[in-house]
């Protein structure tokens, strides 16, 4: 009966090609944190006096050939209570849709809640950038501040 073995060569090319896809590996953290979570994702879009009460940020860190670090924002969540300016800057690059049907595929947190009595829904896509949803609340209740739920999927 003959057993295989590895020659010396072949071994010292398995652990680099096994080194390089570990380096290459994508590592996953979500982040509630409002205020990282803003400037990552709206770095162009100044706050002014507008308030981020809840986010979910997903950010996936990766690297090139398992030496040069990447970091990119993945699928997020955010809640607002804006400025009447703020909503009009975001909304420029946005439709306005009819409402999406539910996606069971995606999981929401618990707090984002818009909805189609209380919402319009706007839509952006953009091919280099997954799909984004705006939801602008119809009749703001608190004068000068609308509140405003934005998702990218």
């Amino acid at each position: 009966m003959r057993t295989m073995r590895l020659k010396p060569m072949k071994a010292k090319w398995s652990v680099v090609l096994m080194a390089f896809l570990w380096g290459c590996a994508s590592h996953q953290t979500i982040s509630t944190d409002p205020a990282t979570n803003y400037r990552r994702v709206f770095s162009d879009v100044p706050l002014r006096n507008s308030l981020v009460l809840k986010s979910r940020l997903e950010i996936t860190n990766g690297s090139f050939l398992g030496l040069f670090p990447k970091t990119s924002n993945g699928e997020w969540e955010f809640e607002f209570l804006a400025t009447p300016e703020w909503v009009s800057a975001v909304r420029s690059r946005f439709e306005e849709i009819a409402w999406p049907e539910p996606r069971s595929s995606r999981q929401m947190p618990k707090w984002f809640s818009p909805t189609p009595e209380e919402y319009s829904v706007w839509w952006l896509d953009e091919t280099s950038y997954p799909a984004a949803h705006l939801f602008i609340e119809r009749t703001p209740m608190k004068k000068g501040r609308v509140h405003v739920f934005m998702c990218r999927h």
